[in-house]
């Protein structure tokens, strides 16, 4: 990628809605359920990039023989506002969501390392084993070994000391009291 101006980027200037249209047209889009002007008042109001996105998953005609070669098969300009309406939704609902869990997340681990006072690498090993388990689901899925049963020299916990709660043994376990709520917690007994 060059610098904006260079002979490896091009300069479009911005189009109105009708151009949008046309442009749509040109590649195969149809306007039956939606009409031209209603298709371009959506676009007023919408990024065209972000409909454009929806078409990608869209069909077209690949044989170069085709009079069609590179046009959408039955894309309708409805189906396309209706993608970038759900896309719109599912937003809105999903990234207020991944903002509490962000500030959950951060929360928890300024808790952690708060409770591991003078010895940062309590914390450290726990988001070691969080990680550890994160990893363990994927490969227990996909048949893979499972990293918290890892040992480390002379058959240890790789991240535990001695002295921190909890069984000795292969599989890794917190060091730190639990937490409700985050899936910590393991029986000592």
């Amino acid at each position: 990628m060059g610098d904006y101006g260079t002979e490896t980027t091009r300069e479009r200037p911005p189009i109105d809605a009708a151009p949008q249209v046309r442009h749509l047209k040109d590649r195969g889009v149809r306007f039956e359920l939606t009409d031209e002007r209603e298709a371009e008042r959506f676009l007023r109001e919408s990024n065209f990039f972000k409909v454009k996105a929806s078409a990608k998953c869209f069909s077209r005609y690949t044989n170069p023989s085709s009079e069609h070669f590179g046009s959408y098969i039955n894309l309708d300009f409805a189906y396309l506002a209706k993608l970038t309406r759900l896309d719109h939704h599912l937003r809105e609902t999903v990234l207020p969501l991944a903002l509490d869990i962000e500030h959950y997340m951060k929360v928890e681990l300024n808790r952690m390392i708060v409770d591991a006072g003078d010895d940062p690498l309590r914390a450290h090993g726990v988001l070691l084993r969080l990680r550890a388990r994160k990893e363990d689901q994927g490969a227990r899925e996909e048949g893979r070994p499972l990293l918290s049963s890892v040992e480390g020299p002379g058959g240890q916990d790789p991240v535990r000391r001695p002295g921190d709660i909890g069984r000795q043994g292969r599989h890794l376990r917190p060091c730190l009291p639990a937490t409700p709520g985050i899936g910590l917690a393991e029986s000592t007994s």
